[in-house]
């Protein structure tokens, strides 16, 4: 193995068939365009609020090859640990949103919203409920009132993924993220088949709950269960079932 290069550990998740370097999670760097959200917090929130959030996240980002900012996963840790949530609701969705426009406008409307209403206050519950396993980390969140923009399960098992990773019992399965993308790759490749994860309720409980074991089962050989979820998110990327429509992955036993 060269030098500074991450081990890499072979691994499967269902029929899939994976090698996931060490620490694939903790490495991954999402573009932050502070700028843009600036902008568009000050054109909404009060100038020391919109200030606040940027520099809460600004100060936790890395800079790239190029200079430009950006967010690794442990900010989003970091930030939950904090205790202030519309810091952490925030750097979630820039970190989930990346440079999609569209899908960035929509949740800066919905992030906006929640901190304006103070729905985002609700977010503390996941927090406290962590250290009681999934199951409460879930119903905390998609129990009750959740923060607007963060109800669906595709985009808030991201938060439940800041909220509970460093949280959870060690000893059992860890919050991973289960969007859309996930499930194409788990559903074509992987062949475990989930309900999609849109509308909160019984059904997507119990498949995230599948998810989360599936991926901390995975994490063999000093991976973690974040790294084997981005593995399975970036499998999509090459795969020509998920690029050429084929009809097998290679990948896939």
């Amino acid at each position: 193995m060269a030098a500074n290069q991450p081990q890499k550990v072979a691994t499967t998740v269902g029929r899939l068939s994976l090698t996931v370097p060490v620490g694939y999670a903790a490495a991954q760097r999402i573009p932050f365009t502070s700028d843009w959200w600036a902008t568009r917090m000050r054109s909404r929130l009060p100038r020391a609020v919109a200030d606040h959030l940027v520099s809460s996240l600004t100060k936790r980002t890395i800079a790239g090859p190029d200079d430009a900012r950006r967010i690794p996963r442990q900010a989003l840790y970091d930030l939950a640990a904090t205790g202030d949530t519309a810091a952490a609701l925030f750097a979630v969705t820039a970190w989930g949103t990346g440079t999609n426009t569209l899908d960035r406008g929509r949740r800066a409307r919905n992030l906006f919203d929640s901190i304006e209403s103070g729905r985002h206050e609700h977010a503390t519950h996941s927090l406290k409920a962590a250290p009681d396993g999934l199951d409460a980390l879930w119903d905390a969140h998609f129990g009750g009132r959740t923060p607007q923009g963060f109800g669906q399960v595709s985009y808030g098992t991201k938060w439940l993924h800041a909220a509970g990773w460093d949280r959870v019992p060690a000893d059992g399965p860890q919050p991973v993220v289960f969007d859309q993308y996930v499930h194409r790759v788990l559903t074509r490749c992987a062949g475990i088949d989930l309900p999609y994860p849109g509308v909160a309720n019984s059904t997507t409980r119990a498949a995230w709950g599948e998810w989360c074991r599936a991926a901390t089962g995975a994490a063999t050989g000093g991976l973690t269960a974040a790294d084997v979820e981005r593995a399975v998110f970036d499998h999509r990327r090459a795969c020509p079932v998920h690029t050429e429509d084929a009809a097998h992955c290679p990948n896939s036993t």
